[in-house]
C-alpha cells in the first residue's frame, strides 16, 4: 500500500470506517480521496 499524508479528521474518519467495516475495505474510502 501506498503511504499517504492526511489530516487529522481524516484519520479519524477513516479508523471510524475501520471500527465499523473492517479494514478489508479501506481500500474503497481511499479511491474517494484524491
Amino acid at each position: 500500500m501506498i503511504p499517504v499524508t492526511i489530516s487529522e479528521e481524516a484519520m479519524e474518519f477513516i479508523n471510524e470506517k475501520i471500527n465499523e467495516t473492517g479494514s478489508k475495505d479501506l481500500i474503497v474510502f481511499f479511491e474517494g480521496f484524491g
